[in-house]
């Protein structure tokens, strides 16, 4: 019994070298000429020997066949980083599309109570509208828009007719604010009457500044319908006025 067990585990060493390989001759020949001596051991010791040497040589195949895998095998496609987009900010500045916007031609108000002075006026054309921009220095004044039918106002408070350029108009009023601040230091520095002449605003010119109330007269050619906007940081009350 124990010459049939060695032939067939030289068998069994044959099989797993020729599946594993170039399996190295000295450490077969090593193998081989261990197992000369255990002629005379006990049958149980030369299981334990043969399971031995079946684990070893299985153990070498994984790795052999492993390594064979990692030169010969094909490389997987480094699977490519989406680029990550950025979307624009739409903060303050971003001008939406005169399509976007929402116009009346009716009266309307906003704001409230604050005390904050007027320290910037701004007047640009964007398509389809153009935009006035009035900064305060604190939170956004009470304020009244009202559309009329002409270019002509009466000033704060000497009562004086002023004519704009333009067909129609906006009355803007802010309450408890001014261009000053209560002991006369100058908040707003600009021009108290601009003439962008954009396709719909001609003239912006104030038209009152007395008692904490603050008017803007603004002369429109064309319809005066508006969209209103109260943004933050700075506070600004910005009208877009739709542009033929």
């Amino acid at each position: 019994m124990g010459d049939d067990f060695e032939r067939q585990l030289r068998d069994q060493l044959d099989r797993e070298a020729r599946q594993v390989g170039r399996f190295p001759d000295p450490l077969r020949a090593r193998i081989q000429d261990a197992i000369e001596p255990r002629r005379r051991l006990g049958i149980t010791q030369q299981l334990a020997l043969a399971g031995a040497l079946v684990i070893f040589i299985g153990l070498l195949a994984v790795g052999v066949a492993q390594l064979r895998g990692f030169k010969g095998g094909p490389v997987p496609a480094a699977t490519p980083t989406p680029a990550t987009s950025v979307a624009p900010s739409a903060g303050p500045s971003a001008q939406p599309s005169a399509s976007a916007l929402s116009f009346t031609c009716d009266a309307g108000s906003g704001g409230g109570p604050s005390g904050s002075n007027l320290t910037a006026l701004r007047v640009a054309h964007h398509s389809g509208y153009d935009r006035i921009t009035f900064q305060f220095d604190g939170g956004l004044p009470a304020y009244s828009i009202t559309p009329q039918s002409n270019a002509q106002f009466t000033q704060d408070a000497s009562g004086q007719t002023v004519v704009l350029m333009g067909s129609s108009g906006l009355r803007i009023v802010f309450h408890d604010s001014s261009g000053h601040t209560p002991s006369g230091q100058q908040t707003y520095t600009g021009s108290t009457d601009l003439e962008p002449n954009l396709p719909s605003v001609r003239e912006v010119r104030e038209i009152g500044d007395f008692e904490r109330v603050l008017s803007w007269g603004v002369g429109i050619a064309g319809s005066p319908c508006y969209h209103v906007s109260e943004l933050s940081g700075p506070t600004r009350l910005v009208i877009d006025v739709q542009a033929p």
